[in-house]
């Protein structure tokens, strides 16, 4: 085992980490380019490697001189470096089955809580460390002779060539005479003296002695000059080399550089994007303020709408950035029904404030010290750089509150049935649509079968599918259709929580409600502000405020205009809101706190107030973590009932948000809960492991939300509760994907979410758009208003703000377009700056492209392929619009070229609007 210690076997080490992390890099992307240019252009992908590998070898050369020592030294470092980089890349690709980023991971190394997520991986990490460790041994001793014969051989040639044109010269008249007479003996000089070699033991000096001495001279003897010059580069060795030269500097010079750049990268060339240096801030300013919209054309003046009513002000944008004179109305109008100016303006009212224009950005919510340092960026005038959000002026803005309310629900909320005096917000991890629920039949349930081999295995596994989820059913009203292979309905399951509405009655289901982004800080900022999140590394959000207000600052708007009545006989919409936040899992998670400070929740409870708690017992198996950042939801049902008790009995209206966590990775279960087997997950099905997880976290999920339902039936306030379902994001597997997790994952299944506004007195609806999850809060809006649920006054502050939101309300029918203007729906993708989701309603398409990441633009039709199975790709915009119109049609390449220039609009608008690049925070 002494070789360990040898610069050979650490070399070794190195060449299997560069190369193991090379060939990944190209199996990942393999698919992605045509196989005739992949194979034409391999060579030059691994041209970098090979130069990499060359350094490596020369440091770690085999000398015992002091130099030697340091190079060596230089050496093993950097072999350590690489083996852990490559161990990580190989093992995020086992885990999740994509490629490894450097920049993001460095984000996610910042916090504790952020490492706990990229330990989660750790076992596959060092499995694949230990396998490039365990490869190096038998061929290190090889690999070490063969790269350093091959250096030696790079410098006998071009010792050869420095040796010709050096006798070349000694032979033209004059050049010998001089100062340069003494080298007239250098050719002999040259061919005599052994050319550099690093090892011996692999070519031998005796056999180059020969080569280019004795054979040398007998040969120019014989046949001349001629004769010599090819003794010194013989012509068929050196045709070969020309030649592939040659063809190494035509492929590099003529190979697209997207995508075959980014196949070409190294290793160490690809972690130093951790020291990638941030942008410039006034020229990301001056970035932001020029962007012009795309399509001029669908916003002229022909297009533009009069203010109508007492709410709608209008719509009137121009592509440059200048203001209509309806936009510059609203930029300086101010409204009625702000609190007494002795009363503190709650956040998020910023573009409301009537000081919005002397104290800066947060108007009188600023620091006056702080004023003078709001704008850093002279070439930027204080105009241009307004960033408040004026629905006049956005050229994406459609509202539907034109339409008339639904007829399904038209009269029951007209007619006082429905009763909203609490609301209820269920956001919850990583439920996928096609959860919500699973439906016999559908394509995911099809796939589940596939997954179980025997007829006896599928029969089995669709019984346990059918009692899987029993409440979620309930609570959206879409029968999952279990049936045997006989067509006979399985036994019904065990209720344990028994809905009290109605046949007919229940609430809104939507069927196709995309996230506003695949990561839950980011989801969870766009649910409550109805606000799009920013298409930036991580939640940046936190460190700004919402462009829009948010619904609890809304509440608090509420409660500050009117006064605090508490009496029993009160009438509801008189009493004041209490908010509060529920979740068995970490705020402190990528800055979540500072948000939920900003959001202004009077009650927070977290796994900090849990574990600080007197009823902390460590010894309750719902005191035992279900992964690396949440307890079981269940030990929340306390603090839950105090908060409905204590907020009831004070005769006040609450607002509570609880965010979920049992279906977030690694879908641990409390100890003692069951499981089952959905899929075959053992053997050589191992592979299908963490799907089964998850079914049965799904499984649990149910009876928690049953559990909640009981506690609102146990507390008497269902008939007068919305209860607002839905998910943050979904998640794929390997098994539906090829790929699993969020991270940078173009997967519909990460996209579409669960999404039910449940009330026991609201009619049954279906709703079918490609809507966005953005919509939430104008819908509850619009709900509050509709139902007769807010005074008189409250219900005019609602009908104002309402109309400001992107969203539309999903009572009403849904404007798939406007004109020849699309309603275009986003989604940002985790963990934010890589890549963009797009859809729109009136298409079945979508769109995924890449932001500042090297990824292929995306499309597919989520209609007629839902498990995406023919993905149309291509590396640039031009080539993706040819592709789609190849195969989906006309119609489908003209809707490509207008999402990527309007996707790329709208993510340095995002910008502009979360004041990203502002200094004041």
């Amino acid at each position: 085992m002494c070789f360990l210690f040898s610069v050979s076997y650490v070399f070794g080490v190195f060449f299997v980490s560069i190369l193991g992390s090379k060939l990944l890099h190209l199996w990942t992307h393999f698919f992605t380019v045509p196989a005739s240019a992949f194979f034409l252009y391999l060579p030059t992908f691994f041209l970098f490697d090979l130069l990499t590998i060359c350094i490596g070898r020369m440091l770690l050369a085999q000398s015992k001189t002091p130099w030697a020592w340091i190079t060596s030294l230089i050496g093993s470092i950097a072999t350590i470096i690489s083996l852990g980089g490559s161990a990580s890349q190989l093992g995020f690709f086992v885990k999740t089955g994509g490629e490894l980023d450097w920049r993001d991971a460095t984000a996610y190394a910042t916090s504790k809580e952020g490492l706990k997520v990229l330990f989660s991986g750790s076992e596959a990490v060092i499995a694949c460390g230990i396998g490039l460790i365990i490869i190096a041994m038998p061929i290190h001793g090889f690999v070490y002779r063969a790269f350093g014969a091959f250096l030696g051989a790079i410098g006998d040639n071009i010792l050869s060539v420095y040796s010709y044109f050096r006798s070349f010269r000694m032979r033209i008249p004059g050049i010998q005479r001089g100062k340069y007479s003494a080298l007239k003996n250098a050719d002999t000089d040259l061919e005599s003296t052994d050319t550099y070699s690093m090892d011996e033991d692999f070519r031998s000096s005796a056999d180059n002695s020969f080569r280019r001495g004795g054979k040398t001279e007998a040969m120019a003897t014989a046949k001349g000059k001629i004769a010599r010059f090819f003794s010194r580069i013989p012509f068929f060795s050196w045709l070969w080399k020309i030649a592939l030269v040659l063809f190494l500097s035509l492929t590099l010079i003529l190979r697209p550089a997207k995508p075959y750049d980014f196949l070409s990268i190294t290793l160490p060339v690809s972690m130093l994007d951790v020291f990638a240096p941030e942008p410039d801030f006034c020229g990301a300013q001056r970035d932001l303020i020029e962007n012009d919209f795309p399509f001029p054309e669908l916003i002229n003046k022909t297009t533009w709408k009069q203010p109508e009513g007492d709410y709608y002000r209008g719509w009137a944008p121009l592509a440059d950035k200048k203001m209509s004179p309806l936009g510059e109305a609203y930029r300086n109008h101010t409204v009625d029904w702000l609190p007494e100016e002795s009363t503190t303006l709650p956040r998020g009212f910023f573009r409301y404030d009537p000081k919005r224009f002397k104290g800066g950005y947060h108007g009188s919510l600023a620091d006056p010290g702080a004023i003078i340092s709001d704008h850093k960026c002279p070439q930027v005038t204080l105009h241009e750089n307004d960033p408040y959000y004026n629905p006049v002026a956005d050229p994406l803005k459609i509202t539907n509150l034109d339409n008339d309310i639904l007829p399904t629900l038209k009269q029951a909320l007209g007619n006082g049935d429905v009763k909203i005096k609490h609301v209820v917000f269920i956001l919850m991890e990583s439920l996928r649509q096609d959860f919500w629920p699973l439906q016999q039949g559908s394509h995911l349930h099809s796939l589940i079968m596939d997954l179980n081999k025997s007829d006896q295995e599928k029969e089995e596994a669709n019984e346990r599918l059918s009692w899987m989820m029993p409440h979620i059913e309930k609570i959206t009203g879409l029968k999952q259709g279990f049936t045997d292979k006989n067509g006979k309905p399985y036994a019904t399951p065990n209720y344990t929580w028994h809905d009290q509405a109605e046949e007919g009655f229940g609430g809104i289901n939507v069927a196709t409600a995309y996230t506003a982004a695949t990561m839950s800080t980011k989801s969870y900022c766009a649910n409550h502000c109805g606000a799009y999140p920013m298409p930036v590394e991580k939640f940046a959000e936190a460190d700004t405020d919402s462009y829009q207000p948010c619904i609890p600052q809304i509440l608090s708007m509420l409660n500050k205009v009117k006064k605090n009545v508490s009496d029993s006989d009160a009438d509801f919409r008189d009493l004041q809101w209490k908010t509060a936040l529920f979740e068995a899992e970490i705020e402190e998670y990528d800055r979540q706190e500072k948000f939920d400070a900003k959001l202004g929740f009077e009650h927070i409870i977290t796994k900090k107030q849990l574990e600080n708690d007197w009823r902390y017992n460590k010894s309750d198996v719902l005191y035992q973590k279900i992964n690396y950042f949440a307890y079981p939801e269940p030990i929340l049902m306390p603090y839950l009932q105090e908060f409905i008790s204590n907020t009831t009995a004070n005769n006040q209206r609450m607002w509570l948000t609880h965010f979920t966590s049992t279906t977030h990775h690694a879908w641990g279960l409390p100890e003692g809960y069951p499981t089952y087997d959905y899929v075959s997950h053992t053997g050589m099905n191992k592979n299908h492991d963490n799907f089964n997880r998850y079914m049965n976290t799904v499984r649990y999920h149910d009876g928690w939300m049953a559990s909640l339902m009981n506690l609102l039936d146990e507390q008497g306030i269902s008939n007068e509760t919305l209860v607002v379902f839905a998910g943050d994001h979904g998640h794929s597997f390997k098994d539906d994907a090829g790929k699993e997790g969020t991270y940078e994952n173009q997967f519909i299944s990460n996209y579409r979410v669960g999404l039910t506004f449940r009330h026991p007195h609201l009619p049954r609806v279906q709703y079918d758009a490609n809507t966005t999850t953005i919509s939430i809060l104008p819908t509850i809006l619009d709900l509050l208003i509709n139902s007769g649920s807010l005074n008189e006054n409250d219900s005019h502050i609602a009908s104002d703000l309402v109309q400001d939101y992107e969203g539309q309300s999903l009572i009403r029918p849904y404007k798939k377009s406007d004109g020849d203007r699309r309603a275009w729906t986003f989604s940002v993708v985790n963990s934010g700056a890589g890549m963009l989701g797009i859809t729109s309603a009136d298409v079945n398409w979508r769109l995924v492209i890449p932001l500042n990441k090297v990824i292929e633009y995306r499309i597919t039709d989520a209609v007629n392929d839902p498990m995406e199975l023919k993905p149309v790709a291509a590396w640039s915009p031009e080539e993706l619009v040819t592709a789609a119109q190849s195969a989906l049609g006309d119609e489908a390449a003209q809707w490509v070229s207008e999402a990527i220039p309007i996707a790329q609009w709208w993510v340095k608008e995002r910008q502009r609007l979360w004041r990203y690049h502002s200094l004041s925070s």
